[in-house]
């Protein structure tokens, strides 16, 4: 009895021994897992990203880049024409502003020439 219950001991020592290795090596493993899923979502935002801004002006480019820059590439595939036109928008936006300062200037250069 003696024998068999040191050996029994003796397995259940080596086993425990043996699962707690593979557990840690396991751990790392998915920690490693994890590690190269991020890298690869990132790569890929920064694929999705060049892919769509290539041929933009640069001011555009920057503002989609800005704006996209960190978001995964799913978010940036849903949303890229949408920022895009958020870009145009506010360009014509300011256009107009521009437009009207000028003519206001011009308007208080004549009156003031009168």
């Amino acid at each position: 009895p003696e024998y068999i219950n040191e050996g029994v001991k003796e397995a259940l020592v080596n086993g425990k021994s043996t699962i707690d290795k593979l557990k840690s090596q396991l751990n790392e493993s998915i920690k490693e897992n994890i590690k190269i899923n991020q890298d690869l979502k990132t790569a890929q935002a920064s694929l999705i990203l060049e892919q769509k801004t290539h041929n933009l002006p640069q001011r555009k480019r920057d503002y989609v880049a800005r704006l996209l820059g960190n978001k995964d590439a799913e978010y940036i595939a849903e949303n890229f024409n949408y920022v895009v036109e958020m870009f145009e928008k506010d360009e014509l936006e300011s256009a107009d502003i521009a437009i009207d300062r000028a003519n206001a200037a011009a308007i208080t250069r004549d009156i003031c020439r009168a």
